[in-house]
């Protein structure tokens, strides 16, 4: 009985320990964009245009990041225009713009959807000889960009209408994903506290 219990013991300290790892993996690098499936990315055949394709964010964790930018689907039409697509982004900031080119093909048809997505992998240095093991970690946002027609010119006394701005970002689900993690924890904790109690009533 006593080795079934330090076997349960040393599961849950084994689950704590790989709780702990994963943590900045779930938070470190955050993206909130003004684009999403339902507000894409809208241009017409022969336009090139800059846009803000996100907005890098890093409110967890403790430290500043670096991080390298890769266009892993839409290459044919998109280019990212930052030097080397390298991001500085440090703690606390959460308005870091990834400003991407999109140019789309003269004679492409009305209604064709591209799919931009970038991935951003976390390549900030460690300190030599600190005697701790780092994983690098990725985080990608997908973004579709859709060929619609040439708009018509405005009247000279006409204004455009600007629609309000929608922000997309991560930090909600990152809280829920640490406060769920925290009460499986709880809870298995629980569980063998009270197998622990059970197998002491029955030696009585």
């Amino acid at each position: 009985m006593k080795n079934k219990i330090q076997k349960n013991k040393l599961g849950l300290l084994l689950l704590i320990a790989a709780v702990m790892v994963s943590l900045p993996i779930i938070s470190a690098v955050g993206i909130s964009s003004d684009y999403f499936v339902k507000n894409p990315i809208t241009a017409y055949p022969g336009e090139t245009k800059v846009v803000v394709f996100g907005r890098l964010q890093n409110m967890v964790g403790g430290k500043d990041l670096i991080l390298n930018a890769e266009i892993i689907e839409g290459k044919d039409i998109a280019t990212i225009l930052d030097k080397n697509a390298k991001y500085s982004v440090p703690f606390g900031r959460a308005d870091i713009p990834v400003n991407v080119r999109i140019s789309i093909p003269a004679g492409t048809p009305l209604g064709i959807e591209y799919s931009l997505n970038i991935r951003f992998l976390d390549v900030t240095p460690t300190a030599e000889n600190s005697g701790t093991i780092t994983l690098s970690t990725s985080s990608s946002r997908r973004i579709p960009v859709v060929v619609v027609a040439k708009p018509l010119p405005l009247a000279n006394n006409a204004t455009p209408i600007q629609e309000p701005e929608k922000n997309a970002g991560n930090a909600l689900w990152t809280l829920v994903g640490i406060i769920l993690i925290i009460a499986i924890i709880i809870v298995i904790f629980l569980i063998l506290k009270e197998r622990n109690r059970t197998s002491r009533r029955r030696r009585r």
